[in-house]
């Protein structure tokens, strides 16, 4: 094979360039109550017991298999959580936590109906948020307050390790067109969702398409992120820390780069040898990469042998600050 220059790609030219923002959809559950912060730790991976009020950490949700059910970051505040997911996984996870709610003192809410959020992110984003706040911006990885920002009244979190480097701002249902507003008078430039998505494939962030059935914790990448080896027990800890005494996983969530015309059709079958070997879960045009890329949970073993394909498409692990070889 011989290495091809990359190809320039207009996905999420603002958010690389300069300042934008975007509105996402999210998940929302609010836990208070005395016994909010100790009854959600006994079914996340997260150490919860260490968090000031507001901090935050990811963490995952898993079965008594071990199985995830979803991906979340877990925000302390003064009265309790606030659990992010996406917006698709907020009523299950309720149910879940739900079904094991007995006599402990928590009110579980899911106020993904009356939440509305946006992503601001991108060189110079910083300070354009800052201009528009009353008060300091949090600074360290999942903190956040609740802040006076563009006139209204805003829980801003610090968004970082996600593919994007900059702030999540949430604000109740129909307020989000008025930050809107605020943004644009700022000179932030109003950018598409699908500009987050190449960042966030580019990152190896899982979304829940790349979460598969029956998968384990460790094989999304998150361990220092998301899971704690010392909290105690956890609905899934033993599965866990199983497969943390094992040393390795079977399978791993990987970035691909994928030497093809345009991204696959996903989900889509990754082979060795013929033989199939894992699932390409998400696919983009990847400025980084240079070319199509993605995600995908393919066996360890075949990583590391190399000779993956995707269709008909050259496929090899990619790694930010690594050009891969094209054709």
């Amino acid at each position: 094979m011989t290495t091809r220059s990359a190809r320039p790609f207009a996905g999420s030219p603002a958010f690389r360039a300069r300042g934008a923002w975007t509105g996402i959809p999210v998940g929302v559950i609010e836990a208070t109550g005395p016994d909010a912060l100790t009854f959600v730790d006994h079914f996340t991976t997260a150490s919860l017991g260490g968090l000031p009020a507001g901090g935050g950490t990811e963490g995952f949700f898993t079965d008594a298999r071990g199985w995830v059910l979803a991906l979340a970051t877990l925000l302390r505040t003064e009265t309790g959580l606030r659990i992010v997911t996406d917006a698709t996984l907020a009523a299950g996870l309720l149910t879940h936590l739900e079904h094991h709610h007995i006599r402990e003192r928590v009110e579980l809410r899911d106020v993904t109906a009356t939440t509305e959020a946006a992503i601001v992110a991108g060189p110079g984003a910083e300070a354009v948020l800052a201009g528009l706040c009353e008060s300091p911006l949090p600074t360290a990885p999942h903190s956040h307050a609740m802040l006076r920002c563009g006139g209204l009244d805003a829980c801003v979190v610090r968004v970082a390790g996600q593919g994007v480097d900059g702030y999540r701002i949430e604000v109740p249902t129909g307020q989000r067109m008025q930050l809107a507003e605020q943004f644009a008078a700022a000179g932030l430039a109003d950018a598409a969702a699908a500009d987050l998505e190449p960042l966030r494939i580019e990152a190896g962030y899982p979304a829940p398409a790349d979460i598969l059935p029956r998968t384990l914790p460790q094989e999304l990448g998150r361990d220092g992120l998301a899971i704690s080896f010392t909290k105690g027990c956890y609905l899934g800890q033993e599965t866990v820390a199983r497969l943390d005494a094992l040393g390795h996983v079977n399978r791993r969530l990987a970035i691909l780069a994928i030497d093809s015309a345009a991204p696959p059709e996903v989900p889509a079958p990754i082979r060795r040898a013929g033989a199939e070997v894992g699932i390409l879960t998400s696919a983009c045009e990847s400025p980084a990469i240079g070319g199509p890329a993605g995600l995908g949970l393919v066996q360890v073993k075949a990583l590391d042998a190399g000779g993956l394909q995707v269709g008909d498409a050259a496929t090899q692990p990619w790694r930010c600050g690594q050009e891969p070889d094209r054709a």
